[in-house]
């Protein structure tokens, strides 16, 4: 427990605990990247993303790689095995394979007081693809620093590196810090993603608002981080706000940065120090602004947190000016850089705003707040009730006497290796699905819109649209077109999909390309993979800016929308970070619904300390049951469960689901394994009998009806599906059901067969 600078009590789990946990279960650490991967594509991963590679501070980089048991450091000299020095500056992967960026350093002998000093230098802060910079596999390295030998004496007792950039030098501390601070142990780089989100603390229709925050491992592939399993409750309170709970949660987020801790690694069977940062902060657009200080995006004049979009008035947004800056577009059409907030520039000025408060007047203050575009909500219940409150007062002033008065701002301006600006990606569920995917079906399909038979044609389309493709239940019409105000994202999800097919007929046709738009874009924009980064990002600023071209010709109050705003930023997200659906917050959203059971379940006298110790409970079995590996004291080893304990989840699907654990998605079917006929009984009125002329056309095999096809990992063929079928000599399509015939043995030198039976004639 700890207590927030304005005295409310706040609980929370041990983030240490809870990475040391993962590293121990070998169900999670062999599945867990430490360095970053280069790769053409197909991009999929967060190792994959820029920021991970080419990013990363020098101090929240991976700093070591172990090569046949010698550890190697960034910004230590390293003598490869043509004898040649290099000094690695980044590590990575490439086809699986470690790699490292590594620069030659210019070598100078002078003396200095008697010695004889080799002074290294390297270009300062040089960036990831500096031609300067070698890629070297790190099998060519032959010794690391502390052995490296010139002229028989030992290069670390006469060696100084500097970095320089032409009119400055840096000294750089040598050895690397973090060797002394590993002490022989393997350093495991593990950056989290956060996410924090109010949440309903009950399972009736009252409000009863937490403020949760949750976590995963950056370092896991997709269909692995998308599992309940592997999502970490921290924090939750129903008292305290987001600032006053992320400041533990910060104060803990820097000691793994800054120090690191002991873990046990079972991937290794070894103890290891792991080390990480903040990778990512994922929330709606109301929680990124109150993490990045930045006011509430709806009702203000800056409502951007990525960029300095402003608006001196309110009446000025309907302005050419607002508009052109709104749209991120040029007099001419052409597209404008605009203007990026500075992560350093929104920390300095909350400084800067609460002296204005306390040096100069209150006026100014307001005054500086609007034109800057920064407020921190926390520092403003200090300022707004010093006056007032005399223990507000008296906390304020023993803040500053201990030297303390970072404790009256967000804690989200000292977390280490954070960037407000660039590290609160643009979140795909809240601006598009909940955001211009939500007014545009309001717009297009509220009562107001369609006349009754209109609304009872859609109700009939929607009822009879044939969701076998999408892999969902069939369309409840009903409440779609009664409830179209208050849809989840899951339902706009759907009705983006259907949206040609059951009510372009109503639109005008003005609205009818604003919605093609919308079908064009959303699902560029939900792709799982990317296989070519470049291409990507033309063609989705090519699907926006197209989207943003039809939605304002109908009428330019949209710009009353931050989130289409928000939208044009999303590539910049997707070339930082990957696909959008690696940052959604679907998955967390999900897992509310544990929380909220947790909640019910609390004695509601403190709901934040019952909940973290229901989740404690939980992380405890999940530990035990997965195999994990723990210190046991009287025999200075460490062990894991008896099988017999490790049986009951391994063999028991229950268990495995009621922990949010899948095994499918860890072993997925290989692609050269498509297609497969699914064991599913047939109806005795489907069953059919084989044509003839199918049986004399494949005598060699015996064919029979099967029931499925599974094609790929989604798509199954049965009967009653529709098919598309291209007849390259006629250049036109046919569109029917099917009947499916198949081979019932399969000898070991032949692949199955599947024959579609398809009735109909060309047309």
């Amino acid at each position: 427990m700890s207590t927030s600078p304005l005295g409310t009590p706040c609980f929370s789990l041990s983030l240490k605990g809870i990475l040391s946990q993962d590293l121990a279960n070998p169900l999670v650490s062999k599945h867990l990247d430490y360095y970053p991967e280069m790769t053409d594509g197909p991009h999929f991963k967060f190792s994959q993303s820029k920021k991970w590679l080419e990013d990363l501070a020098p101090q929240h980089r991976a700093q070591m790689c172990d090569v046949d048991g010698e550890h190697y450091y960034i910004f230590e000299p390293v003598e490869l095995e043509s004898t040649e020095i290099v000094i690695p500056v980044f590590f990575y992967t490439l086809n699986s394979k470690l790699y490292a960026k590594c620069i030659k350093p210019d070598m100078n002998e002078h003396l200095n007081a008697g010695k004889q000093i080799i002074q290294l230098k390297i270009t300062q802060d040089i960036l990831f693809q500096d031609p300067d910079l070698s890629s070297i596999h790190t099998n060519q390295f032959k010794k690391p620093y502390l052995k490296i030998e010139i002229d028989g004496k030992m290069l670390s007792e006469k060696c100084a590196l500097y970095e320089e950039n032409g009119a400055e030098q840096k000294k750089i501390p040598l050895p690397n810090d973090w060797r002394d601070k590993a002490n022989g142990r393997i350093i495991r780089h593990i950056p989290i993603t956060l996410y924090s989100d109010d949440t309903l603390g009950n399972v009736l229709k009252k409000f009863n608002k937490h403020i949760s925050f949750y976590f995963t491992l950056s370092g896991l592939p997709p269909q692995i981080l998308n599992q309940e399993y592997n999502c970490h409750f921290l924090s939750t309170s129903n008292r305290a706000n987001v600032l006053e709970i992320s400041g533990q949660i910060v104060a803990k987020m820097n000691e793994v940065t800054r120090e690191g801790f002991m873990a046990f690694d079972s991937s290794i069977m070894e103890e290891v120090l792991v080390t990480g940062l903040v990778f990512c902060f994922l929330a709606d657009s109301l929680m990124h602004a109150e993490v990045t200080n930045t006011p509430n995006p709806g009702s203000s004049l800056n409502p951007c947190q990525m960029c300095a979009l402003h608006a001196e008035g309110k009446d000025q947004r309907n302005t050419l000016d607002y508009v052109l800056q709104f749209l991120r577009i040029n007099p001419d059409g052409s597209e404008a850089a605009g203007s990026k907030r500075k992560w350093s520039e929104t920390c300095e000025r909350t400084v800067e705003l609460y002296s204005t408060a306390i040096e100069e007047s209150n006026a100014e203050f307001i005054r500086k707040k609007r034109h800057y575009g920064v407020t921190d909500s926390l520092n403003n219940h200090f300022l707004e009730n010093y006056t007032k409150d005399p223990q507000i007062c008296e906390k304020m002033e023993k803040f500053i006497e201990a030297d303390e008065s970072q404790k009256m701002f967000s804690p989200y301006l000292k977390l280490k290796g954070f960037d407000g600006v660039k590290d609160t990606p643009i979140e795909i569920l809240h601006v598009v699905l909940l955001g211009f995917v939500k007014y545009l079906a309001r717009d297009a399909l509220s009562g107001k819109k369609l006349k009754p038979h209109q609304q009872n044609e859609l109700r009939a389309r929607l009822q009879l649209f044939n969701t076998q493709a999408l892999n969902i239940p069939p369309i409840n019409a009903k409440s779609f077109v009664n409830h179209i105000k208050s849809l989840v994202g899951k339902e706009f999800k759907i009705l983006v999909q259907a949206a040609p097919f059951v009510f372009f007929q109503f639109l005008t046709p003005k609205r009818k390309a604003i919605w093609t738009a919308v079908c064009q874009l959303v699902p560029f924009i939900f792709v799982t993979k990317i296989n070519n980064m470049e291409e990507y990002q033309k063609r989705i600023k090519i699907y926006i800016r197209n989207f943003m071209y039809h939605a304002l010709q109908t009428t330019a109050q949209w710009v009353n929308k931050p989130k289409f705003h928000h939208l044009l930023h999303l590539p910049e997200s997707i070339l930082c970070f990957g696909p959008p659906s690696l940052y959604s917050t679907e998955k967390f959203e999900s897992f509310n619904g544990i929380l909220r059971n947790a909640s019910v379940h609390s004695n509601k006298q403190s709901p934040g300390r019952d909940i973290a110790i229901t989740f404690e409970n939980h992380y405890s079995l999940r530990f035990l049951m997965s195999g994990s590996f723990i210190y046991d004291h009287p025999t200075h080893t460490y062990t894991s469960a008896s099988q017999e304990v490790q049986k009951i989840f391994q063999h028991n699907e229950v268990i495995r689901r009621s922990f949010g654990y899948n095994v499918s998605a860890l072993n997925p079917i290989p692609h050269d394994k498509f297609p497969f006929s699914n064991p599913v009984k047939i109806k005795e009125e489907d069953q059919l009998n084989v044509p003839e002329e199918l049986i004399q056309h494949c005598s060699s095999r015996k064919i029979q009806q099967v029931g499925q096809v599974q094609i790929n990992k989604q798509d199954v063929l049965e009967k009653g599906c529709f098919v598309v079928v291209f007849n390259h000599m006629a250049q036109n399509y046919l569109l029917d059901q099917l009947n499916l015939y198949g081979n019932s043995t399969q000898e070991q030198d032949q692949s199955s067969i599947f024959i579609l039976i398809i009735t109909s004639s060309w047309e």
